[in-house]
């Protein structure tokens, strides 16, 4: 998959995620090697939801790309913060 290709998933999940979290949902993020642009054709996929209440993390494959998407609450990042 391309670094193209692979960004386009993401704009994909994140458009369906955002649909299905709805108001839960304050922000998704991509990072790792595909938001810096150094993703290689076998590199994985990497976001992170920012939201109101709880979502288990979600791991899933698309072809051959590995899609780890982890959550933390908006309460859990203030603190850290």
């Amino acid at each position: 998959m391309t670094h193209e290709e692979r960004y386009n998933l993401a704009l994909e999940i994140s458009g369906r995620l955002s649909r299905e979290k709805k108001d839960n949902l304050i922000c998704f993020c991509l990072y790792g090697s595909t938001s810096r642009g150094t993703d290689t054709h076998w590199s994985d996929l990497e976001m992170l939801m920012i939201t109101r209440e709880e979502v288990p993390k979600k791991t899933s494959l698309d072809g051959l790309v590995s899609i780890t998407i982890k959550s933390i609450t908006e309460n859990r990042l203030c603190r850290l913060l």
